[in-house]
């Protein structure tokens, strides 16, 4: 909501501002959490946008943690399985620059390589992305460490409500690192067609002879499968955090089915000592918009793997699928299935229900169910209740029960 909210602090200065408050409270078994967050930010832009500076921080308050297993004796309520209670963090501190068909982001932020596999995490590091017509490429590189990484100390959520293992991120900088280039076609570019000239009266000049171009047959039928988007992409991760060096190699497309139906696929080689496998994912989506009556969306996904060594894992660090509320299922975990639905509501006090399930399709076989109302008031509030089961073959079924609010000005 943060982004959305931004405004100048004097139309003269181009000094933006925002300020967000979340706060949640929630039980899951015998552990009952309330946590609060205020989030604060900045951003200063140039009248043309060609340069950025973005500050977002917060502080971090776990105000009643119930479960004393989750605590130590200290004042700072410490566990290095989980992480502090308290405390002040960066989110995003930036600087960026745009020009026509360059954008060049140095800092702290969050960082992805477009496809839907490999990376989802806060970096401080450059990131390039240049195009050139129906191509762009795009250059990560950065490192990452426990202090502002997404499980990471500061922005870690799993002692609250979740029970997902710790970041893989070193304590300090420059211990895990990651690098990455993607290059993606988009085969329905078209050249800017060139400006036409113009007759010294001030008007186009033309032929009035000049054959019409052909019509459009408004029978054409459109192409069972077509291509709207396809990706190379090249990854590693390195550094002296890490046991050895890891590299993935693979493409990406995206179609359009038929019945206005899309589809992502990816497909990765995995090179890591002892743990070599083929990564692949696939995910269908369908939105039935219904003008006056509401929006209906349907997403089924597929994470997976083939694997070259017996018993590889997916090794990548910096994935954060997390999927799901609680458990939040992760790359190690797959293969995976998932699916959800959400019918929005077209009413002035905006209102959507979800529905999401996961299951891992091997080893623990945990799978997870949640229910979710979204509020949205006043276009400032926002109040989101969640409902999850959480079932394995080896545990006994789990339920959560959370409130989460949020609201920006």
């Amino acid at each position: 909501m943060l982004a959305s909210h931004l405004k100048e602090i004097h139309p003269n200065f181009p000094l933006r501002w925002a300020l967000e408050g979340m706060m949640s409270h929630g039980k899951f078994e015998d552990r009952t959490v309330t946590n609060g967050m205020p989030i604060l930010g900045l951003d200063y832009s140039f009248s043309d946008n060609t340069h950025q500076f973005y500050f977002e921080g917060a502080f971090k308050n776990v105000a009643n943690l119930s479960d004393e297993s989750l605590t130590d004796d200290d004042a700072n309520g410490l566990n290095k399985n989980v992480g502090k209670n308290n405390g002040f963090g960066f989110r995003e501190a930036f600087y960026r620059l745009s020009l026509d068909k360059t954008t060049l982001t140095a800092g702290l932020q969050s960082m992805t390589l477009g496809d839907e596999v490999l990376v989802d995490e806060r970096v401080l590091g450059l990131s390039v992305d240049q195009n050139f017509g129906a191509f762009d490429a795009k250059f990560r590189i950065g490192s990452v460490d426990n202090n502002f990484s997404r499980m990471g100390e500061f922005c870690g959520s799993r002692k609250i409500f979740n029970l997902t293992r710790k970041t893989q991120a070193a304590d300090e900088l420059w211990q895990t690192n990651l690098t990455s280039y993607v290059l993606t076609w988009n085969p329905s570019y078209k050249a800017p067609e060139p400006v036409e000239e113009t007759s010294e009266d001030g008007f186009e000049d033309y032929d009035e002879f000049e054959d019409f171009g052909e019509f459009e047959s408004f029978d054409e039928s459109k192409p069972l499968l077509q291509l709207k988007k396809v990706g190379l992409i090249a990854y590693q991760e390195f550094g002296e955090g890490f046991s050895y060096e890891k590299y993935w190699y693979g493409g990406f497309a995206e179609f359009k089915l038929p019945f206005d139906t899309d589809l992502k696929m990816e497909t990765l080689g995995q090179s890591v000592p002892h743990q070599s496998a083929i990564i692949y994912f696939a995910e269908l989506h369908k939105n039935f918009f219904w003008a006056g009556t509401g929006n209906f969306d349907m997403k089924a996904g597929y994470f997976g793997k083939i694997n070259i060594d017996k018993r590889a894992l997916f090794m990548s660090t910096f994935s954060h699928l997390y999927l799901g509320e609680v458990m939040r299922l992760d790359g190690r975990d797959i293969p995976i299935a998932y699916g959800s639905m959400m019918y929005s509501f077209p009413w002035r006090v905006k209102i959507h229900l979800k529905a999401t399930a996961i299951t891992q399709m091997k080893n623990e076989k945990i799978s997870e169910l949640d229910f979710e109302l979204g509020i949205l008031l006043f276009n400032h509030i926002k109040l989101t209740p969640i409902y999850s089961i959480i079932s394995s073959k080896e545990n006994d079924t789990m339920t959560m029960i959370r409130l989460e609010a949020r609201a920006a000005i």
